[in-house]
């Protein structure tokens, strides 16, 4: 719930590494593991992915069970899993996504950008990186298409808010009562704000979801795209360990439950890694991995 636990970013010990996947991706990231586990409820695998320069991949809602994990919002959580490469995440993906189906050569996608309030969110040095990526695949042949969307994304946030922090309080109602006073206090803020939040904005919060879901299926389809990419976290990794970033770039994503994908793209003049965030429909999963490859081919060779 947004607090930071003891990791630190392996590519400088000062700056975050994210969360709250934050040992997962550190570890990938350091050498230790190749294939890590990680949850996400908004920005929990792709920021730290982004942050620690590593694949993070969490696929459409529901797709891996959650049997056993304890829960932030069930209608958000998401297993997903950080990997040394796309080969490690997809072969991982295969044993844990129900229904994994292979997918053979594909032809490349057709890349949407979310330009408007939306987009705006990243920092300058994220939203630099972002357009330079950006430039990176256009020369690499890929068709960009520059789509005006999210308008009301305000109103979306404070929906996603409030489905993520009433579904906290009533996850933990029989663990908060005994042990809340060993809660880190960005959990206790969760959970005592998802009290104050009415059955009636929780509810319209999932209206706002399921609207959410349509209208993404249906910019989609009228834009003739078949994925999209947006920066995996507002900019590079912040400096500090009292907060694991902005989990906003991810927001929309997570809310409509569609698989998202973080690739390596780049680094920041002082050594920190920038992450392209590609996402897909629902259940595009197979989909997403294989068309990323030529994504990260076209960035390793170009952005290093």
């Amino acid at each position: 719930m947004s607090a930071p636990g003891p990791t630190r970013n392996p590519h400088d010990l000062e700056h975050t590494p994210g969360g709250s996947s934050s040992g997962s991706a550190a570890a990938v990231a350091a050498g230790i593991v190749p294939l890590a586990i990680g949850t996400q409820t908004v920005g929990s695998i792709i920021r730290p992915a982004a942050y620690c320069g590593v694949v993070g991949f969490k696929p459409t809602f529901g797709r891996i069970p959650n049997d056993g994990v304890v829960p932030n919002a069930p209608s958000l959580d998401t297993l997903g899993v950080l990997a040394d490469g796309l080969a490690m995440a997809e072969a991982a993906a295969s044993v844990l996504c129900d229904g994994w189906s292979a997918v053979g050569v594909v032809a490349a996608p057709v890349l949407g950008v979310p330009d408007g309030p939306y987009l705006q969110r990243s920092d300058a040095d994220g939203l630099a990186a972002f357009e330079k990526q950006v430039r990176v695949l256009v020369d690499a042949g890929f068709t960009v298409r520059r789509v005006p969307m999210l308008d009301d994304f305000d109103n979306l946030m404070s929906g996603l808010r409030a489905v993520n922090r009433y579904e906290a309080a009533r996850s933990h109602a029989e663990w908060f009562p005994r042990y809340g006073h060993l809660y880190q206090p960005q959990s206790v803020a969760t959970v005592q704000q998802g009290h104050a939040i009415t059955r009636e904005e929780y509810t319209m919060g999932l209206k706002q979801q399921e609207v959410l879901r349509a209208r993404l299926g249906h910019d989609t389809n009228d834009a003739g795209v078949d994925l999209w990419i947006a920066p995996s976290a507002t900019g590079p990794a912040p400096r500090g360990l009292d907060s694991t970033g902005s989990p906003v770039m991810c927001a929309p994503w997570s809310y409509a439950g569609w698989p998202a994908l973080s690739l390596p793209a780049g680094r920041n003049p002082q050594g920190l890694p920038f992450g392209l965030q590609c996402v897909g429909p629902a259940h595009s999963d197979e989909l997403l991995i294989k068309w990323a490859e030529p994504i990260a081919a076209a960035l390793t060779g170009r952005l290093g």
